[in-house]
């Protein structure tokens, strides 16, 4: 268990790099293109497009430091009407339910990714890049669940 704790520490640590440097270029290229339009009357086409592709990464990755946590959006109805135990196994069946939903999520995206031929617009970046990080993303948040439930499981929960 603490092995996992580890690995999940360190994927934490190498996303928020990536939230960091991504937040930052985000905000460089959409302020680029701003004072481009505006100042020089000229456009960047690609900022726009960068910053989109930047966000959706941000967002799918980042999550995955919820995950880890347990602290993503969910329905508690189940687990607020069950008591003692069975609140506990309620909770981690709901956790199982997300581990496969994700894993699923995450092996459809691979089989997507390789069969994307197409190019954004405006970068001319090949599209199965932006598929992938949607599969590691869905790949991190399945581990992240595991880790989670699995610290649930132990009484180390938000570890």
């Amino acid at each position: 268990m603490n092995t996992l704790n580890k690995i999940s520490g360190i994927i934490e640590k190498i996303v928020d790099v990536f939230l960091i440097a991504a937040f930052m270029t985000m905000t460089a290229a959409y302020f680029s293109g701003v004072v481009a339009r505006y100042v020089f009357n000229l456009g960047i086409p690609w900022a726009e497009e960068l910053t989109r592709y930047l966000n959706v990464a941000m967002v799918m990755l980042g999550s995955s430091t919820l995950a880890r946590y347990g602290a993503h959006t969910n329905i508690t109805v189940l687990e607020l009407a069950a008591k003692g135990k069975s609140r506990k196994a309620v909770k981690v069946f709901q956790q199982i339910l997300t581990i496969l939903f994700f894993s699923f999520a995450a092996r459809i995206g691979v089989g997507f990714a390789a069969t994307a031929k197409h190019i954004s617009s405006n970068m001319r970046m090949p599209m199965s890049v932006m598929y992938y990080v949607m599969s590691l993303a869905f790949a991190l948040l399945a581990f992240q669940t595991l880790v989670y439930t699995c610290n649930l499981l132990s009484g180390k929960e938000g570890k």
